[in-house]
């Protein structure tokens, strides 16, 4: 069985994924590229040109492609506010669906598009391709295997993220809460998101404070600053930012049994020969440092099949029948209901609680399309020069 492929936006994230099907590692699972749609047609065209062979569907209408006959699964690169809209639809047709990051714009729309899944047939899977990194992977096997144990603090740095003004100017979607329905927490940390929640989980509360354009002259937050609380008491505190240059990543997960420190590429990870909680009581030294003992972390290179390749690898196997689904769409919602929360809570200036009320979200996300800025802190606007 030939799995039939179409492409719905050809933007500049659709190259990622016509890469990676063309490429020899996932030869061995029969499949084709069958159509390509996008809005602006000659985009359409111009993937066609470099990645078909001149015999695929092209149309501007994603109903049209779903409806073709041509395709059984999709891939949908649209801009994030219509993900929503084409999932359910390809749903309703009995067709599969790789979605880009973020999954949508409000939790509602996630829920919305599981839903449509949960009543389909079909395979539903999220680009989300750090869970296809193996480096990744080793660190959710030390988690998992206990080397923190209970969480006593996160504290997280995502300020790799720098943007200048042209980056906003290049679109006109970009940085504003109708189009793009958000800003570092939509847009830039997707990715960092789904790596918290993959590995320490959803918090029980978030309070959090946004700025609305500190740095740059858009609608949207470029700079957040969270606190989280968890159910078994530990703490996160997550910042992050468009506006700074450099920037650290930087992650340091505390438990009560050990330690992970991520800075950029390098990992650090202890084991703690006793308890912190009982070390803390116990310990007769009020100067002392607990001993701490280096867990290996040597970690494993990237293969052809890491990120994008292994999301496709596991996509088509699943649909096939051979493999079951690594980022299935309840994982995928995860990191989107975790930055709505961020975002409700900073426009409101108060805590909110997990699981997210999505008519809660909804309401803060339409008065922020409405020019309303809450407690958000919107800074007083210098004039741009010519």
């Amino acid at each position: 069985m030939t799995t039939r492929i179409g492409v719905i936006g050809c933007g500049g994230i659709s190259a990622t994924h016509l890469k990676a099907l063309a490429n020899e590692t996932l030869a061995d699972i029969p499949h084709k590229v069958t159509a390509f749609c996008d809005v602006e047609e000659e985009k359409a065209l111009a993937r066609r040109r470099e990645f078909g062979d001149g015999g695929e569907l092209v149309t501007t209408d994603y109903r049209q492609l779903l409806d073709s006959g041509s395709v059984d699964a999709v891939v949908i690169a649209t801009p994030h506010p219509s993900h929503a809209e084409a999932a359910i639809a390809a749903f309703e047709r009995g067709i599969h669906v790789l979605l880009e990051k973020p999954v949508a714009i409000a939790v509602s729309e996630a829920r919305a598009i599981n839903a449509a899944h949960a009543r389909s047939k079909t395979v539903y899977t999220v680009h989300f391709q750090n869970r296809h990194d193996p480096r990744f992977q080793r660190v959710k096997r030390r988690i998992d295997d206990g080397l923190v144990g209970r969480l006593y603090k996160a504290n997280i740095t995502w300020n790799h993220w720098f943007r200048p003004q042209g980056y906003y100017d290049s679109g006109a979607w970009r940085g504003k809460w109708t189009s793009e329905g958000g800003g570092v927490m939509m847009n830039q940390c997707p990715h960092d998101l789904d790596l918290f929640t993959w590995w320490i989980g959803l918090p029980k509360t978030v309070d959090a404070r946004i700025w609305l354009g500190r740095c740059h002259d858009i609608e949207v937050e470029d700079e957040i600053v969270a606190i989280l609380s968890f159910a078994e008491g530990g703490i996160g505190i997550i910042n992050s930012t468009t506006c700074e240059c450099p920037g650290p990543w930087r992650w340091d997960i505390i438990g009560e049994n050990g330690a992970l420190m991520i800075d950029a590429d390098e990992i650090a990870a202890f084991r703690r020969p006793e308890p912190l909680s009982q070390y803390t009581r116990t310990t007769k030294d009020f100067w002392s440092q607990q001993p701490l003992v280096p867990v290996e972390m040597t970690l494993p290179q990237k293969t052809p099949l890491t990120g994008s390749y292994g999301c496709w690898r596991n996509f088509l196997a699943a649909i096939r029948g051979d493999e079951r689904i690594i980022m299935d769409g309840d994982e995928g919602a995860l990191s989107l209901e975790l930055a709505n929360a961020i975002i409700a809570s900073g426009y409101l200036g108060r805590p909110v609680g997990l699981p997210l009320d999505e008519g809660l979200y909804d309401q803060v996300l339409a008065d922020l399309r409405a020019g309303k800025s809450g407690a958000a802190v919107t800074p007083q606007k210098r004039p741009r020069k010519a």
